[in-house]
């Protein structure tokens, strides 16, 4: 495998992780009903959630994957490609695992946001 399709692997990884700890960490606030400004008791809750711990370690992992990632690629190339992937997956996390809709205007901003980052790549 060459070194700049071993490095999209990578950055695949590094969004895959973020986006799975990103849903990990909305699924623990789910229990959480804070109204306005949230209250110690729900913060000391938050803190001991699993759910948002097992989010919090994804997200570090994911991060340091996007590290070594960055290490090897041009960032003109790596941070568009990125962008794609979080945005791909995250909508795809939302539908998929929080049964969100998409609707039509939020699916042409997306092809649109899809479209001008593959602009920018390019």
């Amino acid at each position: 495998m060459n070194d700049r399709l071993a490095s999209i692997t990578w950055i695949v990884l590094s969004s895959l992780l973020g986006v799975a700890g990103q849903s990990l960490a909305k699924h623990g606030l789910k229990s959480f009903s804070i109204g306005g400004a949230p209250r110690l008791a729900d913060l000391v809750k938050m803190v001991g959630s699993p759910w948002i711990w097992a989010g919090g370690l994804l997200l570090v992992l994911g991060t340091i994957v996007w590290f070594y990632a960055l290490s090897k690629i041009d960032f003109t190339i790596a941070m568009p490609v990125s962008c794609i992937l979080m945005l791909i997956f995250s909508v795809a996390a939302g539908v998929l695992c929080f049964r969100e809709s998409i609707p039509t205007v939020r699916g042409v901003g997306l092809a649109l946001a899809l479209a001008s980052v593959w602009l920018i790549s390019r």
